[in-house]
């Protein structure tokens, strides 16, 4: 092996270490033998959960979160049915995974549900070139098989935004590469793609 190649694989592995530091991975017992095969994705609007002490989140931080998810579900080829739609369907807004799964099967033929909450959305206090505190978002989704609603895998998304740095293999991978400060919105969005990112869909 040349000098080059390997290399090339140690700094492979190193993003791969740092992208797996993103994302806090559970999968439930059906990824011990198997990658998903997801075909078609029912969301609910994500929940707001902050941390006790953090104060209510933005009004907009579940419906952004949850837009950035389905996008980022959309563009791995992962068929979404919208979070309006599957609220209406479940009776009172139940989500209770078990007998939501089971309505999402049969009433929009997916054969995954996917329920998240929104637990930390700060914005940055300051500009893009200096702050005096940085974005912070936090997210958890989890995603169960259609119809029988078991647990198929969870990640949970927490990132506050580090200066270029403190961590340069990481904020090369923010928007912008790590040479500006973040806002929520920008910072979120990169957080789902993050998330979907690293889950074990099939192609």
């Amino acid at each position: 092996m040349s000098l080059k190649t390997a290399g090339g694989l140690v700094l492979a592995l190193i993003v791969a270490l740092a992208c797996a530091e993103t994302i806090r991975v559970e999968t439930g017992p059906a990824l011990r033998v198997r990658q998903l095969t997801v075909r078609s994705a029912a969301m609910t609007p994500f929940a707001a959960t902050p941390y006790l002490g953090d104060g209510p989140l933005r009004d907009d931080a579940t419906s952004l979160v949850t837009r950035y998810v389905s996008d980022a579900l959309s563009a791995r080829g992962v068929a979404v049915v919208p979070a309006p739609d599957v609220l209406q369907a479940l009776p009172a807004g139940d989500v209770e995974p078990r007998s939501a799964a089971a309505i999402v099967h049969a009433d929009f033929g997916a054969d995954a549900l996917l329920l998240g909450r929104v637990i930390r959305f700060r914005e940055r206090r300051g500009q893009s070139l200096g702050v005096e505190s940085p974005t912070a978002v936090g997210f958890r989704v989890e995603l169960y098989s259609a119809p029988d609603g078991g647990l198929l895998w969870s990640g949970h998304f927490e990132e506050t935004q580090q200066p270029l740095s403190a961590n340069v293999l990481k904020t090369l991978r923010y928007p912008g590469r790590g040479t500006r400060w973040l806002t929520a919105e920008e910072f979120a969005r990169w957080g789902a793609d993050e998330m979907v990112r690293s889950m074990p869909l099939l192609p």
